[in-house]
């Protein structure tokens, strides 16, 4: 009895072994997003539901729905020619651009908040470039160097 356990055993940990685990996988009927001025809601039917909320509009079961984002890379760059630098990180109000290179023409940078909105958009004309960060609040913003419109590099900057 004790060796048919151990072989059964080994069989299910094999077969396990073999189909791969999916425990974080659920196959849908169907799914939608529902949105209003108070939010958005993403529902799935046909998943495991793990808590249920009842109140007196209505009930809501949170399952095993997660977010995730694909992103695929087709080209990578790289620009062996062209080092540059951004310092202080973090800084307080004024940010020093630096560019290492002998040709400086169609150089410029634009700075993006967290959200993506740029803030600042300036042509670079040489190889040190002040950049005046004292009006805008504390956060982390995105600072892109570009050549002739195409970005060379990209930089997180924290300003206190």
């Amino acid at each position: 009895m004790k060796h048919q356990s151990l072989i059964l055993c080994l069989f299910f940990l094999l077969f396990m072994k073999l189909t791969g685990m999916r425990a974080q996988e659920s196959v849908n009927a169907g799914c939608n997003n529902i949105s209003s001025s108070d939010g958005t809601i993403s529902y799935s039917i046909g998943q495991f539901a793990n808590s249920i909320h009842t109140g007196a509009d209505g009930e809501l079961s949170e399952g095993v729905q997660h977010p995730y984002e694909i992103t695929i890379t087709t080209e990578v760059k790289e620009f062996l020619n062209i080092k540059t630098k951004v310092y202080p990180n973090p800084t307080s109000d004024i940010l020093t651009l630096q560019i290492e290179t002998n040709d400086m023409e169609n150089y410029s940078y634009k700075i993006f908040d967290i959200n993506g909105r740029q803030l600042q958009k300036s042509k670079i004309t040489d190889v040190q470039t002040q950049i005046n960060m004292s009006g805008l609040v504390s956060a982390t913003y995105f600072i892109t160097i570009l050549q002739n419109n195409e970005k060379i590099n990209s930089f997180q900057i924290i300003k206190k």
